[in-house]
């Protein structure tokens, strides 16, 4: 799957799902439930971070959609993922 043809969809609502698609795809590759709204997002292909709402951060691998939760007591407002060299 080539990086340059997939997409990640938001629910603005409490029912918070996160979709990854490929866009040849009608249906989405992956559909993730989120503990809250998502408020901030990066990615840095193969991981993407998603602050939610109730100030959690949800790490996913992209390339094999894993979740791993990490909970903020004070979140700042804004978040960014960046390669550190190899």
């Amino acid at each position: 799957m080539t990086t340059d043809l997939l997409l990640s969809t938001f629910n603005a609502d409490h029912y918070a799902h996160y979709r990854y698609w490929d866009t040849r795809q009608a249906n989405p590759v992956h559909i993730q439930q989120l503990p809250e709204r998502c408020y901030a997002l990066t990615v840095n292909y193969p991981l993407m971070i998603v602050g939610t709402a109730d100030r959690n951060l949800v790490v996913f691998n992209l390339q094999n959609p894993q979740v791993i939760m990490l909970s903020l007591l004070a979140m700042h407002l804004s978040i960014r993922l960046i390669s550190v060299g190899h």
